[in-house]
């Protein structure tokens, strides 16, 4: 007698538990990403390791030196990713314009350029950023100045910022440009801790608003935006007891500085985080996301650990083990 062989039917608590872990796994994944990587060069550290590329995880401030700058450069300030995802770097030392390899740090061959057009050495504290049409914007503190760079090196003013900036980050197109100020003047009082907006045509630099108190005392720093229109600073704080560098967010509308993480190099003054963004006509970066409303009474209020990874990882863990124990019963 011939037997017929039935497909095995899949147990309805292994069925609950698959699509349970499916929502897990989505809830994770989304809860848990990671905020970009970042490079910058702690040119200013005054550490056995000074003028090295590091990469930085600007979600933890965790960051992984890559390797010495060579052949080596002595004072790299601005640093910013080309439209084709090349990392270029200024060094105001030699006053050079040079690709760096990302993975190795060596200054790409034949790629090194004599800047032209500003003539002063060692006091520039460049910002630098590259447009999504590839036009190379910098800035210049001792010169007050915005400048535009041709590939072959000569910088041309395109007018008077009238505040001393150090770090420089476009979005859009056509670009909109943001200049973060000097933290300290040479005496070590405040200067201009700000977010500034540039004009493009005329180089004035129009104030948008004060960092605020989560940003500590710096001197120069880095700006850049990453892919999401997300706006971001790294500060040197060096000369206030050599303090190790810190890198927030900069909410673009306001200039206030907020998610603060505090590295363990010291010296950077340098932020190249992604190739130009939002290059689609007339982009603007997205708008901050709010933050959720007040508590109105702290004093009975017990607290949930919400809207953060963690409350919503455990959150998705105690679903999953409800959902296996309801399918014990069936």
């Amino acid at each position: 007698m011939t037997r017929s062989v039935s497909a095995p039917t899949q147990n309805p608590m292994s069925k609950v538990a698959n699509t349970l872990l499916i929502i897990l796994s989505a809830s994770l994944s989304a809860t848990l990403a990671a905020d970009p990587l970042a490079f910058s060069i702690n040119s200013d550290s005054g550490t056995v390791n000074e003028d090295s590329l590091y990469e930085i995880d600007l979600g933890t401030g965790g960051e992984r030196r890559i390797a010495s700058i060579s052949p080596p450069k002595r004072d790299v300030e601005g640093l910013a990713l080309a439209p084709d995802g090349t990392l270029y770097a200024m060094d105001d030392e030699t006053l050079t314009l040079f690709a760096l390899n990302r993975n190795t740090g060596q200054v790409t061959g034949g790629s090194e350029v004599l800047l032209s057009g500003l003539p002063s050495v060692g006091l520039n504290d460049f910002g630098m950023t590259f447009a999504c049409d590839g036009t190379l914007y910098v800035t210049s503190v001792v010169e007050d100045g915005l400048f535009r760079v041709d590939p072959a090196g000569h910088a041309t003013l395109i007018g008077h910022l009238g505040a001393r900036i150090s770090g420089l980050a476009a979005y859009g197109n056509p670009a909109v440009l943001y200049g973060l100020g000097n933290g300290l003047d040479g005496e070590g009082q405040t200067d201009v801790p700000n977010l500034y907006r540039i004009d493009t045509d005329s180089g004035a630099a129009m104030l948008v608003g004060s960092l605020g108190p989560v940003a500590d005392p710096y001197t120069e720093g880095g700006l850049d935006f990453d892919a999401d229109g997300q706006l971001w600073a790294i500060t040197d704080r060096r000369q206030i007891d050599d303090q190790p560098s810190q890198v927030m967010k900069i909410d673009w509308t306001s200039g206030t500085a907020s998610d603060k993480r505090i590295l363990s190099e010291i010296g950077f003054e340098s932020l190249a985080i992604a190739p130009p963004a939002g290059c689609e006509p007339t982009s603007e970066p997205p708008p901050p996301i709010p933050p959720p409303p007040p508590i109105q009474d702290l004093a009975t209020y017990a607290g949930v650990p919400a809207l953060n990874a963690l409350a919503l990882a455990i959150g998705s863990i105690l679903l999953l083990l409800t959902g296996l124990f309801a399918a014990r019963r069936f």
